[in-house]
């Protein structure tokens, strides 16, 4: 569940309920994913923007290893293009 507190939208600021959506399309691909998700705090603040990339790594013979997800700080481009 999420805190009330934060919550995630995405580019247009349509509210999300989760990335989920970024890993499920990363693990039914072979390639990774990426997205922008701003999250928006309880405190009236303008929303913090990560670029979420998501990468499956699999063995030798093609079977899921791991998935490795690393977000980036955005904040500054994004506004930028608002």
């Amino acid at each position: 569940s999420q805190d009330s507190e934060w919550s995630l939208v995405d580019e247009t600021g349509t509210p999300l309920s989760s990335c989920d959506g970024l890993l499920d399309a990363c693990l039914q691909r072979r390639d990774s994913q990426r997205m922008i998700v701003g999250v928006k705090r309880g405190n009236g603040q303008q929303p913090v923007w990560l670029l979420a990339c998501v990468r499956k790594q699999v063995d030798h013979q093609g079977e899921l290893e791991q998935v490795v997800a690393t977000f980036t700080d955005v904040s500054v481009c994004q506004r930028r293009e608002d």
